[in-house]
C-alpha cells in the first residue's frame, strides 16, 4: 500500500498544470522512485527517518515550487526523528502523519473549491453579460421595428391624403360648372359685357 505522503503528492501532481504528456511522464518517474522508497522501507532496508528524508528530496525534486508539500515532507522528517529516538510510538507517528496529511488535503480542497467557485462566478458573469447583450440587441431590434412601423404609418397617411386630394380634385374637375350667362349692352361707341 502506498504511503499517504506519496499518494498526496501524486494527487497534487494530477492537479498541477503540466501538459498531459509531461504530467504523465513526471508522474510515472515520481511514482517509480516513490515505489522503490516504499519497498525499501517496508523491507527494512531503510529506516523511517531515511524514508522521510528521501521522500522529502523526491518531492522537492519533482515539485520544487510546492512549499506546502515541502512543509509536509519536512514535518514527516521531524516526526520520524522523534520515532527513531523513541520519543513517540509507531501509533502516535501514524496518527500525527495522518492528521497532517488530512490538513494538507483540506487546504488543497479549499483552494480547489475557491477556484471552482471563482470559475462558476465568472461563468455566471459571462451568462449575464451575454443576456444583457442579447437584451440590448432585442431592444434595438424592437426600436427599429417600431420606427419602421411608424414610418410605414406616416407613409400610409401621406398616401391616403394624396389619394383623397386626388379624388377631391377629380370630383372638382369632373363636376359640371354652372352656366355662365353674359349680356352685352351698347354704351356709346363701345360694348359693355356683364357675365354672371
Amino acid at each position: 500500500m502506498k504511503e499517504l505522503l506519496v499518494i498526496t503528492a501524486l494527487l497534487f501532481m494530477a492537479q498541477v498544470g503540466y501538459s498531459q504528456e509531461s504530467n504523465t511522464l513526471t508522474q510515472d518517474r515520481f511514482e517509480a522512485e516513490a515505489d522503490a522508497l516504499v519497498l525499501a522501507r517496508d523491507t527494512k532496508k531503510i529506516t523511517e527517518l531515511q524514508y522521510a528524508q528521501s521522500s522529502a528530496k523526491l518531492i522537492k525534486k519533482f515539485m520544487p515550487e510546492q512549499y506546502e508539500l515541502h512543509t509536509l515532507a519536512d514535518y514527516r522528517i521531524f516526526i520520524a526523528t522523534k520515532l527513531e529516538k523513541k520519543k513517540i510510538s509507531r501509533e502516535e507517528f501514524d496518527y500525527l502523519i495522518s492528521e497532517r496529511v488530512n490538513e494538507y488535503r483540506a487546504k488543497i480542497k479549499k483552494v480547489e473549491d475557491q477556484a471552482k467557485a471563482e470559475e462558476e462566478y465568472q461563468q455566471i458573469r459571462q451568462r449575464i453579460a451575454e443576456r444583457d447583450r442579447l437584451s440590448r440587441e432585442e431592444a434595438y431590434r424592437a426600436q427599429m421595428a417600431e420606427t419602421e412601423a411608424e414610418t410605414a404609418r406616416q407613409q400610409q397617411s401621406i398616401g391616403i391624403a394624396t389619394l383623397l386630394q386626388g379624388i377631391g380634385n377629380a370630383f372638382r374637375n369632373a363636376a359640371p360648372r354652372a352656366p355662365v350667362t353674359c349680356s352685352s349692352v351698347p354704351v356709346g361707341a363701345s360694348l359693355s359685357t356683364t357675365c354672371y
